[in-house]
């Protein structure tokens, strides 16, 4: 019998699996595909991310080629624009970095392994393995043959249509339009006008979603649009037409992208930031990463809260292990819920505000004449701050007078 048994190679799942390895549990991590796999993200890895990175033992990852930025720039629905450096705070980077997901996915996989994190690759889970009303284990298909592993703890870190939330749901994980969003990207080359620095578009037909250019080297880029459910079914476009407004319409991405050569298909993906299950744990799982529905609401990014779980995962599991107690695992949710949960319901109040352009278009326009909101605002965007900051009455003060 393993250990811990972690559905899911992502940063959530090997974020677990390193911190439990480190403490000399059996591991064994799941992955359904093959390594190096793509997963559909804008790629962004913000100062927080970085810190975390350095927590699990990756260090130094800055100095590896990949695409530096230290600033945000914003664009309003009337195309008023502001260039914000990211702030400088105590222990964290003053920048961030653009990792494709195959490849940020790839280290972390790695780094896991070098620990003694068995990773067994293009095995799928069917379902949760049940005993008396608790997750004993998983069943999968391997090499075309029907697997049983048991353990005394299951992670699900398997994404956003969690294969283990599902099977565990009673009437199956359904997506709450009211708290979800759709993203397509793709990646151009020849992308002219890139700098340190990554692009955030207000589009009026999106928001409070944004579209986005980051740059992932100095003339290539990833592309996207995103769109919240509940306002991407008032459209009579889908999020492909959508996407192609933003680059042939907007006149800043339209510049950019005049001579580019779009050098992979669009692939879209869905975000889930508050729905099934509401509880992070269950009789013995522990949900993480998208699989708990811990993307932010405001910023869509995911990696930064999916690799703090998998650190507040790992210490309630060690505990529930050590103790042999497994209501233990209730001190995963306690802690998430004291370290992210005000941050992440002004995220969701900031969203229903940065509905309206004329909101939108007033924070920018105020912020390109206020270098501390201009910077709050990029702090906030990256994960640098928490979204509390940005509804402080000083900042309130800022946008208002």
């Amino acid at each position: 019998m393993q250990d811990i048994i972690i559905v899911g190679a992502g940063p959530a799942g090997t974020s677990t699996a390193t911190f439990l390895a480190k403490k000399g549990y059996n591991i064994l991590l799941l992955e359904k595909e093959k390594f190096p796999r793509d997963k559909v993200c804008g790629d962004a890895i913000g100062p927080t991310s970085l810190r975390r990175l350095k927590e699990i033992g990756i260090c130094n990852i800055e100095k590896e080629n990949f695409k530096s930025c230290s600033s945000v720039c914003f664009f309003s629905p009337s195309n008023t624009k502001v260039k914000a450096k990211l702030p400088l705070v105590e222990g964290l980077d003053d920048f961030g970095l653009i990792i494709q997901r195959k490849k940020i996915d790839y280290i972390l996989a790695d780094h896991a392994i070098k620990f003694g994190v068995k990773l067994i690759e293009q095995f799928e889970v069917k379902q949760p393995l049940i005993e008396n009303n608790k997750v004993i284990g998983v069943k999968g298909i391997y090499k075309g043959k029907q697997e049983i592993i048991k353990s005394k703890i299951v992670v699900a870190a398997d994404g956003t249509h969690s294969t283990i939330a599902r099977k565990l749901a009673e009437k199956g994980r359904k997506h709450k339009s009211k708290y979800s969003a759709i993203a397509v990207r793709t990646y151009f080359e020849n992308v002219e006008e890139l700098g340190n620095y990554l692009e955030i578009y207000y589009e009026k037909s999106i928001l409070p979603a944004y579209g986005w250019i980051f740059p992932i080297s100095n003339t290539s880029a990833n592309v996207g649009v995103a769109i919240h459910y509940r306002h991407y079914k008032k459209q009579n476009k889908t999020i492909t037409q959508l996407f192609y407004d933003f680059i042939n319409n907007n006149k800043y991405a339209k510049r950019k992208l005049k001579n580019a050569k779009m050098i992979h298909s669009l692939k879209g993906w869905p975000v889930s930031y508050d729905s099934h299950p509401s509880k992070k744990y269950h009789s013995g799982v522990i949900f993480v990463g998208d699989a708990a529905s811990l993307v932010d609401p405001l910023s869509g990014e995911g990696i930064s809260n999916a690799l703090l779980s998998g650190k507040l995962a790992a210490k309630a599991i060690d505990l529930a292990l050590r103790t042999n107690d497994y209501s233990e695992l209730k001190n995963y949710q306690k802690e998430w819920d004291k370290l992210m949960k005000p941050s992440l319901n002004a995220s969701v109040l900031l969203q229903h505000l940065m509905s309206y352009p004329f909101i939108v278009d007033r924070v920018i326009k105020k912020a390109n004449q206020d270098e501390k909101l201009a910077q709050t605002l990029s702090g906030c965007i990256t994960g640098i701050f928490p979204k509390t900051k940005m509804l402080s009455s000083d900042i309130i003060r800022r946008i208002i007078f």
